[in-house]
């Protein structure tokens, strides 16, 4: 049935309809609220849906995933509709870019390149990464996505040096990466951090353990001893001490999940959820219980 609209009204859809629904709805006729977003505002929904998303997927949530995947494809078109309408890309420039990636770096499968084990598709993928940001002034540490969770970032950080390292073991550390206090002292807590990671192929599980181990010492005696110390510095200087000190321990503990095989944020989003349903499952939440939400309500 005809309607005054470029897109129907009822299923079935097209890729194409959805983008023109989008663009209605942005625009002078349609939605303010729709109207008034540009691609910073619409980031953290970007971000929120995909989480949406993998919650599906972990719970092999059929339905749930079609829905999810559903508003992740609207954020899609909705950064096409706004880029379409500034003139910066179209909806045939994704499509068209995505396609020649995905033919350029399966060169083992398109081309006449060859890969004998997973090991030489690693090295292929790698070198065409390499080769499609040749233009690119930021390092390969510096194109991990800065707003990625900290637990995964980290991930990517440690693997992506790891592979570097293993190309280029000569490798030094420049001290100018670093960043420096009032006095001009050094970092040293991250530098110490980054540097082990210069060793991560050889160095053991266990001797990782010890050093998280002594490191979670210090970290508690300073929290510790905090009180007793603010005379002679200033609380925020401690804070971002203490802050450094357990940042220092999360890196090493993705380091730990990096060689035991483990994927740290998924590790840590399912004990997450046990504690949820622990939590849930054991009446409190609905109970009359008055709680002071700035204190600790786990025991130590």
């Amino acid at each position: 049935m005809k309607n005054k609209y470029n897109f129907p009204l009822q299923a079935p859809f097209t890729w194409h309809d959805l983008i023109s629904l989008i663009d209605f709805l942005s625009g002078p006729e349609g939605c303010p609220w729709d109207g008034a977003q540009t691609h910073k505002s619409l980031a953290p929904y970007f971000i929120e849906e995909t989480y949406e998303a993998i919650d599906a997927i972990e719970r092999a949530d059929g339905p749930a995933m079609c829905e999810e995947l559903g508003d992740v494809l609207m954020q899609i078109a909705f950064h096409i509709v706004l880029a379409e309408r500034s003139d910066t890309f179209n909806r045939q420039a994704v499509v068209d870019g995505i396609c020649e990636k995905l033919i350029r770096r399966h060169s083992h499968v398109f081309a006449d390149d060859v890969v004998r084990d997973e090991d030489d598709l690693v090295r292929l993928w790698t070198q065409h990464k390499k080769d499609e940001h040749a233009s690119d002034q930021r390092t390969i540490l510096e194109r991990v996505p800065l707003h990625m969770p900290a637990l995964l970032r980290a991930k990517e950080l440690q693997k992506k040096a790891a592979r570097i390292l293993s190309t280029d073991p000569a490798i030094q550390i420049d001290d100018r990466t670093f960043s420096q206090d009032g006095d001009g002292t050094q970092d040293a807590v991250i530098k110490e951090t980054f540097a082990a990671s210069k060793g991560a192929k050889n160095s053991s599980s266990q001797a990782l353990v010890d050093r998280l181990q002594i490191n979670i010492g210090a970290l508690h005696e300073a929290i510790n001893n905090e009180r007793s110390d603010t005379a002679e510095a200033s609380e925020a200087g401690l804070q971002t001490e203490l802050e450094r000190q357990l940042g220092a321990i999360l890196f090493d503990i993705v380091r730990l999940a990096r060689q035991g095989g483990m994927d740290p944020e998924l590790s840590l989003q399912r004990v997450n959820q046990q504690f949820v349903e622990s939590f849930s499952s054991s009446g409190e939440e609905n109970s009359t219980m008055q709680c002071n939400e700035n204190s600790d309500f786990i025991a130590d």
